[in-house]
């Protein structure tokens, strides 16, 4: 019960700090094209006046999917390489903080019901495709790579843990949003 709900908090925390490092991700990539960003608790921002250019556009979209897709790889190299050798041993916090960047993933089954315009959507039409192409490719990679992170832990200990971490990732949410993010930046 006690470890369920570290794992709870850990991943409200984290999931706090995967829209950051999403936002992070616009607003350096706005920065590298010499604009002046401004970023916000779920939004990234440049003045009216610096509309982004075509070409840069695509780009600064992408930063924030891109700097989550950079988190969620490291979160699998990290728990692969904690995990890869003790299969049956009990999950530590250790292997659970690994964990958590790659349930941010979810993040991309989210996309599937949420209202539009999104990232992964714009970006699908940037590139020609239709506006659910890259929102469904990455839902159906979100699900391979979530489940790869279940297989990891040891059976027996997997459903109570993921669906505290599935409950904290919405608590985070909500937080962020409604509490925090709009007191933090404005």
């Amino acid at each position: 019960m006690r470890k369920n709900l570290v794992i709870l908090l850990l991943a409200s925390v984290f999931v706090i700090f995967g829209v950051i490092v999403h936002e992070c991700g616009h607003y350096l990539a706005a920065l590298a094209f010499g604009f002046r960003p401004h970023i916000h608790f779920a939004m990234t921002t440049v003045s009216p006046a610096e509309i982004p250019l075509a070409r840069a556009n695509p780009f600064m979209v992408a930063a924030g999917p891109g700097a989550n897709a950079l988190l969620i790889l490291a979160g699998l190299i990290w728990l692969w390489h904690l995990r890869h050798n003790r299969p049956q041993e009990p999950a530590t916090m250790i292997d659970w903080v690994a964990t958590m960047p790659i349930l941010y993933a979810a993040r991309w089954l989210y996309n599937l019901w949420r209202p539009s315009p999104y990232d992964e959507e714009m970006l699908s039409v940037m590139t020609g495709l239709p506006g659910w192409g890259l929102p469904y490719f990455l839902g159906a990679v979100a699900l391979v790579i979530i489940a790869w992170a279940i297989r990891l832990h040891p059976r027996g200990s997997r459903l109570f843990p993921f669906c505290a971490a599935a409950a904290g990732f919405y608590l985070g949410v909500v937080l962020w949003l409604n509490v925090l993010g709009p007191r933090v930046l404005p």
